[in-house]
């Protein structure tokens, strides 16, 4: 059963005991709710699915545009294990260039281990043979939706395995909290998820959490440090 389902203009609040998440990039305009489907799909998975796709837009509003392309480079910039899925469906009007510059932005990224892309078009789309070409030999690019899932399923459970098999490590998380009553940050640190979040719970009403978390996992002699910052200093 899907753990989250995330649908702007919501925001992603990651949590440290979250499982990999699966963000929907492709079509919107003038093509079928395709990510309806997918999100139905991945229902069995233990996953986050994070659609940009929202269920009433306007798009005559300037604002609610700027809205949402904030949203969306901000989910896109995520700093979490991911998959990122992109289906490009048969439109008989349009090419779809944000999700083709979405597309190119994601693949110039410095690959990770913890961020996998799986790319799928319809034949039906009006640049199908162009995006087989650039994406080739490096990426697959399935022919159906379905495929495209079931790519994306895999992908999540080698994800799923590496995360379980990263945190079984020594893992510390360090939050970075601001004292209202010194008017100062301080540090507290928590040696699991679980310690984490009872020192969440525990803080007094005087301090704004404004930072979680950074985590340092050690493999061996390596380090692997990860940040995740969430929240806002406090305004003076």
């Amino acid at each position: 059963m899907t753990t989250r389902y995330v649908e702007a203009p919501t925001r992603f609040r990651p949590t440290a005991d979250d499982p990999p998440a699966v963000l929907l990039l492709g079509g919107i305009s003038d093509c079928p709710d395709w990510q309806a489907t997918a999100r139905g799909q991945l229902a069995d998975e233990t996953c986050v699915v994070i659609n940009p796709r929202r269920s009433e837009f306007d798009v005559a509003d300037p604002e609610g545009e700027q809205s949402q392309v904030r949203w969306e480079r901000e989910h896109r910039d995520l700093a979490e294990p991911m998959v990122v899925l992109f289906w490009f469906p048969a439109s008989p009007t349009l090419h779809q260039p944000i999700a083709l510059l979405e597309l190119g932005a994601e693949l110039a990224k410095p690959p990770r281990k913890d961020r996998l892309v799986v790319i799928g078009a319809d034949p039906g789309y009006l640049r199908h043979a162009n995006l087989v070409a650039q994406c080739s030999p490096d990426h697959t690019v399935h022919q159906t939706l379905h495929d495209t899932i079931d790519a994306a399923r895999r992908a999540l459970r080698k994800l799923g395995k590496r995360q379980r098999r990263t945190f079984s490590r020594r893992v510390t998380y360090k939050l970075a909290i601001w004292d209202n009553h010194t008017n100062l940050p301080r540090t507290v640190t928590a040696h699991s998820s679980r310690e984490e979040k009872a020192t969440i719970q525990g803080l007094q009403h005087g301090t704004h959490l404004f930072t979680i978390r950074t985590s340092v996992c050690r493999i061996g002699r390596f380090r692997i440090r990860r940040r995740t910052c969430y929240g806002s200093p406090p305004t003076k």
